[in-house]
């Protein structure tokens, strides 16, 4: 399988975090990002994705169509 390059935009509790990484699917870029900031944290990356997923607008990934991190 194909990495791709994401760039995702979560708001956490009014803290911003972007991030870039190479994963298979915007969903796999997603897991990445919350054990990223579950370590940062110390909280569990399931604490993390379920405050992601709970159905409020603070989380956006997007494919990085070019090198430069842009889209």
């Amino acid at each position: 399988m194909n990495k791709k390059l994401y760039k995702i935009r979560v708001n956490w509790h009014g803290e911003i975090y972007e991030e870039h990484f190479h994963a298979t699917s915007p969903g796999s870029a997603m897991m990445i990002t919350c054990s990223k900031i579950a370590k940062d944290l110390g909280k569990t990356t399931s604490y993390v994705r379920k405050f992601f997923l709970s159905g409020k607008d603070n989380f956006k990934v997007e494919e990085v169509l070019n090198e430069s991190g842009d889209n």
